[in-house]
């Protein structure tokens, strides 16, 4: 039997064993704290005031960070959470929250896919649990499978759905029409040019004067594999230039694809919640390295800028887009005679829940998730809309029209795994390789303890601390082992890869 091993597998199974006594120590100590100071009282208080009427959502994607978050936000603020995920062998962490009222497994689909059973399946427990609203927090989720699956559960039932409609999903569905699309509403998008000669190629890298940088691709299959070229230009030097693209066989009946490359730029995510064609909460993070990242100020010139262009794009829409979306940015920075102009060019579009819901934190941040979600539920008379709101007792930022942001802070989010692989686990073995030096080791690790004290879990919570602990020194030991023994776990979800995803 064939042993196949990465190269950090052993180190992580050594730390992850040498730690169980002590993180096992540390959640006893955790669930005293919890009991010593109970945190429910704002739960407890909503439930029984009168006007208060608690909603049922249902959470397919519950194990990952943002579907803990939300299902922790609607708890927090006096509902009940139904969650809905994969699972193969072991329980999943979800089955453990304190905040999720009722668990429902998914099975591993096959290879050709089950959709016709996960459309059934989803319809079935929103009927059995009356849910008032449904949420897709599945990473990589399939638009026209959500699409599918809205239509069915809207038609049926009362439950609103956060997810694509059979109309809205050719629009999202390609990133080169989105991106056309985007390009006819007047909004700026990266460069893509179809080059049927070399002189055109030419006139492109010309006008950009040397400012911006290009990829060169064929556009079939056949003339990729022929020519084995994806060229980045333009090059060092001029006659570089030109001798690269002499060697490309570019004619009117094989054209290439000349498009602008922004992988050098600098790179922002937006996440935002929208109910019925408009923008109810909005954030803004970047990354500060592969494990973590932070919240860009909600003030910020760049922020509100992101915020503009989102904004057209969903009321482009119409009224009846209620969905999350995701907008990757990439900022384009100019140099001209009277200083530096920025230009943010979109980069990549989804439409599932995503990580930067955890940048909403607190009760207040909760209070804002929630209040943005449930607006898909109230009427368009406000007097029948009940008043009680969570919210209202604490401070949080909403703009002049009514979108709200995280409150700024300079501590980011950081996910455990990774974060222990880049500044403990590959520093370690630098270390005995001699690549790097004991005061290199030492810096990373003074690194990896400021983060575990000032920083935020994307999945642990001091109220609900059991689903961190059973992935951390239950699921993830297992998965290393079985690997180590044999291979690929079968507790892969079909949509994620656990050890680098968590």
């Amino acid at each position: 039997m064939a042993v196949r091993i990465r190269s950090w597998d052993l180190p992580l199974l050594a730390i992850a064993v040498t730690i169980l006594p002590i993180s096992t120590f540390l959640l006893v100590v955790n669930y005293l704290y919890i009991c010593l100071f109970p945190r429910h009282s704002i739960r407890r208080r909503l439930r029984t005031t009168r006007g208060f009427g608690p909603r049922t959502v249902l959470l397919t994607g519950v194990n990952t960070p943002q579907g803990l978050r939300l299902a922790g936000a609607f708890h927090d603020t006096g509902h009940n959470v139904i969650g809905l995920d994969y699972e193969s062998g072991l329980p999943t962490p979800a089955r453990f929250s304190r905040a999720v009222h009722r668990f429902y497994p998914l099975r591993v689909p096959s290879v050709e896919g089950r959709r016709s059973e996960y459309v059934n399946h989803v319809t079935e427990i929103v009927e059995k649990e009356r849910v008032d609203l449904w949420l897709n927090c599945i990473t990589n989720a399939d638009p026209d499978l959500e699409s599918q699956v809205r239509t069915r559960i809207e038609r049926i039932t009362t439950c609103r759905c956060f997810a694509l409609s059979l109309d809205d999903a050719p629009c999202f569905a390609r990133k080169d029409k989105l991106l056309s699309y985007m390009q006819s509403l007047g909004l700026p998008v990266p460069e893509v040019h179809q080059v049927r000669s070399r002189d055109e190629l030419h006139k492109v890298l010309n006008r950009s004067h040397g400012q911006r940088k290009y990829l060169l691709h064929a556009t079939t299959k056949q003339e990729a594999n022929n020519s084995r070229i994806r060229a980045r230009l333009p090059r060092r030097t001029l006659s570089q230039t030109y001798n690269l693209v002499s060697r490309i066989n570019i004619t009117q009946s094989s054209p290439w694809v000349l498009e602008q490359d922004t992988d050098e730029m600098e790179k922002y995510s937006t996440f935002a919640i929208t109910v019925r064609g408009e923008i109810k909460a909005f954030v803004a993070s970047y990354s500060t390295d592969n494990s973590s990242f932070q919240l860009l100020d909600p003030d910020s010139a760049l922020s509100q800028s992101m915020l503009r262009f989102v904004s057209s794009l969903v009321k482009s829409q119409g009224c009846n887009l209620t969905i999350h979306l995701n907008m990757d940015f990439r900022v384009e920075e100019w140099v001209t005679a009277t200083g530096v102009v920025k230009t943010i060019l979109p980069v990549d579009v989804s439409t599932q829940a995503d990580v930067n819901t955890l940048l909403f934190r607190g009760i207040a941040g909760s209070a804002q998730l929630t209040r943005a979600y449930l607006a898909c539920l109230q009427s368009a008379d406000p007097k029948e809309n009940p008043t009680t709101d969570v919210a209202s007792s604490y401070p949080y930022y909403v703009s002049d029209d009514g979108v709200s942001f995280p409150v700024f802070e300079t501590f980011g989010v950081y996910n455990f795994g990774q974060m222990v692989h880049t500044l403990a686990v590959t520093p370690l073995r630098h270390l005995l390789t001699f690549k790097v030096g004991p005061r290199s080791f030492l810096k990373s690790l003074a690194s990896l303890v400021d983060r575990l004290l000032h920083w935020t879990n994307d999945s642990y919570s001091i109220d609900d601390p059991l689903p961190f602990w059973w992935y951390h020194q239950v699921c993830v030991p297992l998965e290393i082992l079985i690997r180590v023994i044999t291979g690929p776990s079968t507790f892969d979800r079909p949509d994620i890869k656990p050890l680098e995803a968590a």
